[in-house]
């Protein structure tokens, strides 16, 4: 038997939040994984969708993806993701893929990578579980992908990541990692949650106002809830509805801002060491920061 957290918390004014982990299946019956690989090479299969332009007609990779499971697959130190999609051309119909109720688990390098994919991707109740780098990463240039319901739990680095040493003090850097990441401002990006990540939870730049894309996402359990880059034009950013609890460092970064306004509405923390950070220093700039509507508990 397992025992999962679950409570609420009275914030007053007959108002609670609740505050649950998540439980999901893993079995499915449908199975890719690696050959030859123990889990400890960081070197295994992986699955790519892709065009080849040079030929009449072009050949178009494609997939609708239900119930299947993907163990162990991936390429570490950031040379394939467990799934990649990638296409160098454009099509007219693009083609749609899909991935429902599928399993992630143990990837050795990012479970599922959208890599400058010019195509529409639905992302829909899946689940990630101990997972490299990333449960879904989405490069710059893919602009049209929905990331509803999924749930990640566990994303840590591979242990073979480039290292790059600092300049200044000798010490030792690597790169970000994220449960959630988009390079590009997904179409919408609703009801995920992401839980035991050994560094961010959600990476991803803010919208601009009024919201529209992004809300009901939860991270717990992780260093960094949430990050959010900054809006690269227009004078409003803005993101809403999200819930961040135990996070051992910052709930919530406003980094780099950049937009004379900055709107956090709707906007839940609980158990985490800091808040709500705001870096503002971008510039001389007049900005103003907003936040409406939210519920901070037991940060100091």
């Amino acid at each position: 038997s397992h025992t999962h957290y679950s409570g609420e918390f009275d914030v007053g004014n007959g108002k609670k939040v609740a505050l649950r982990a998540f439980v999901a299946r893993l079995d499915r019956s449908v199975v890719f994984g690696s050959d030859g690989t123990d889990g400890s090479n960081y070197y295994g299969a992986h699955l790519e969708i892709f065009d080849v332009p040079g030929t009449n007609p072009f050949r178009i990779g494609k997939v609708k993806m239900s119930y299947t499971r993907f163990h162990e697959l991936g390429k570490g130190g950031a040379l394939s993701a467990a799934v990649k999609i990638g296409y160098k051309s454009n099509f007219e119909p693009p083609p749609v893929n899909i991935f429902h109720g599928c399993a992630w688990t143990d990837s050795l390098e990012y479970a599922l990578h959208a890599q400058a994919s010019n195509a529409p991707l639905i992302i829909t109740n899946n689940v990630f579980i101990n997972v490299c780098d990333a449960g879904i990463y989405i490069d710059r240039g893919s602009s049209v992908v929905q990331i509803i319901r999924n749930a990640v739990a566990g994303v840590y680095p591979t242990p073979i990541a480039p290292v790059l040493t600092n300049e200044m003090t000798g010490g030792s850097r690597v790169h970000n990692f994220a449960g959630i990441r988009t390079d590009e401002l997904p179409v919408r990006m609703v009801s995920n949650v992401v839980a035991g990540s050994n560094d961010i939870g959600f990476l991803h730049r803010m919208e601009p106002c009024p919201p529209m894309r992004i809300f009901n996402n939860e991270a717990f359990a992780t260093i960094m809830g949430v990050i959010l880059l900054p809006l690269k034009s227009g004078s409003c950013q803005t993101a809403n509805l999200y819930k961040v609890w135990k996070a051992a460092h910052i709930a919530f970064f406003v980094a780099d801002v950049i937009a004379p306004t900055t709107q956090l509405t709707h906007i839940t923390v609980a158990d985490s060491h800091m808040g709500i950070v705001p870096y503002m220093t971008v510039g001389p700039a007049y900005r103003r920061l907003f936040i409406y509507d939210a519920t901070i508990i037991g940060s100091p």
